[in-house]
């Protein structure tokens, strides 16, 4: 079934709010805290890592609780809207300075953002999972994850280009607590009014069959035995963990490095624009090329990314980078969001049972996981090269320079090794449909 294209772009603003809440968190809270409630980089890096693994867990219980519920009848837009107001007031609260000690800054920071993930998180695994209960056509469900890139990259490109513009707005010249508050507080307006149109707008057509519904064991026994799944997971794990990182570096890299804290938002908006455009495209090669193809482009381009800007160092050396990092996004990101309806029919293939909320939740529990640990990372190399906001020094230029570039050739590698095991071909696909459809029949 053609979906029509209001439908389409109904869906693709869900995403555009929130991967836009996204990647504001994820470029600046560091930064926020760091700069803003002036916490140490281990601290602050310690505080997302924590969350984030706490964020991880409740992704998979709550994929489990969507999948139960969903196939008792509930629909995904109904936790949409559920959730999607509070997770605005979070996020804007996540941005609040309170005049408290440091270790009640510390509380305050780790309450709220834990609460708020629970909240993105009821939001984000039934988004992830309305596209296979939009349309069951393999191609139209391409086109669906296509507008979704297009809206998450939209969203990406907007707060990569205004977000900082506006932070040293309202800060004024400077990234100080008024600042993040304001902007965040317009960002979360944003967010509820893209968040509720996909809410009210999209329909679920597909029919539930028997095999949603199953317990949180029985989904990620499923996830395990489907190699697909475990694949499109590590790639699209990697491919983010690379990408927000060097996000949050660039917070740092050009106003230390470059010299000039305005150059944060050419750079990042490079990265988030060329996707806007090579994503009109993705649907068209996803019909040609295999997705492992695919997932191989996209580490190739990771690789060449870091190593450009680990021989250059220099704005053009930044923006050719960004180039790449957006072609990187569209190659593996906007793949996979297509690819997760087709996944889970390939899990039900195998295993008998469908469950594409455990998929995606797993996904992102997988994804949260690794940024945890790439934001812990990150704050012990601003402390071990010595990071200070009030008096930075040439060593922890030059440590925020090298890391800069290597992170990604590093992670690029490994996305290669892990695409070469993805086997779920145009061909294969055919043969899962073909099969799920006798059996479907064959129990109605």
């Amino acid at each position: 079934m053609k979906l029509s294209f209001g439908e389409r772009l109904s869906y693709a603003l869900g995403d555009f709010s929130n991967n836009g809440a996204y990647m504001f968190v994820g470029t600046f809270l560091i930064t926020f805290l760091t700069i803003g409630m002036g916490l140490s980089g281990k601290v602050a890096g310690a505080i997302i890592m924590c969350v984030t693994i706490f964020d991880a867990i409740n992704d998979v219980i709550i994929g489990s609780i969507v999948d139960k519920a969903h196939g008792r009848g509930v629909k995904y837009t109904t936790f949409l809207r559920f959730a999607i107001l509070p997770m605005a007031v979070l996020m804007v609260l996540l941005f609040f300075s309170p005049n408290f000690s440091t270790g009640a800054k510390i509380a305050y920071s780790v309450i709220i953002y834990a609460i708020y993930t629970v909240a993105q998180t009821t939001f984000q695994v039934p988004y992830g999972s309305l596209s296979g209960a939009m349309t069951d056509s393999s191609e139209e469900r391409i086109t669906l994850g296509a507008f979704r890139d297009w809206g998450s990259n939209l969203g990406g490109f907007l707060i990569n280009t205004f977000s900082s513009v506006l932070i040293l707005h309202f800060g004024g010249g400077e990234m100080n607590t008024h600042g993040f508050f304001i902007s965040a507080l317009i960002i979360g307006i944003l967010l509820v009014i893209g968040g509720c149109i996909p809410a009210f707008f999209c329909k679920e057509r597909v029919p539930v069959v028997e095999t949603q519904q199953g317990n949180l064991l029985v989904g990620l026994k499923s996830f395990i035995h489907n190699r697909n799944a475990v694949v499109a997971t590590l790639v699209v794990c990697l491919v983010n963990c690379g990408i927000m990182v060097r996000a949050s570096f660039t917070a740092y890299y050009a106003p230390y490095y470059l010299g000039d804290p305005g150059l944060i938002a050419p750079i990042l908006s490079v990265m988030s624009v060329i996707p806007l455009i090579a994503i009109l495209f993705v649907p068209t090669l996803t019909k040609k090329l295999d997705r492992k193809v695919m997932y191989c482009m996209a580490g190739v381009c990771m690789v060449l990314a870091g190593a450009i800007e680990s021989l250059g160092g220099t704005l053009a050396t930044s923006i050719i980078s960004s180039i790449l990092c957006g072609f990187t996004l569209c190659c593996s990101i906007t793949v996979t969001w297509g690819a997760i309806p087709d996944i889970a029919d390939y899990g039900e293939y195998v295993t008998g049972t469908f469950n594409p909320g455990t998929i995606y939740s797993t996904l992102t529990f997988v994804m949260k996981l690794a940024t945890a640990f790439a934001s812990m990372g990150l704050g012990l190399i601003l402390d071990a090269y010595g990071f200070n906001a009030e008096a930075v020094t040439e060593t922890a230029v030059n440590g925020i320079r090298l890391w800069y570039g290597l992170i990604p050739v590093i992670l690029g590698v490994i996305v290669l090794i892990v695409a070469l095991f993805f086997n779920l071909t145009h061909k294969k696909l055919e043969e899962v449909h073909v099969e799920l459809d006798k059996r479907h029949n064959k129990v109605h």
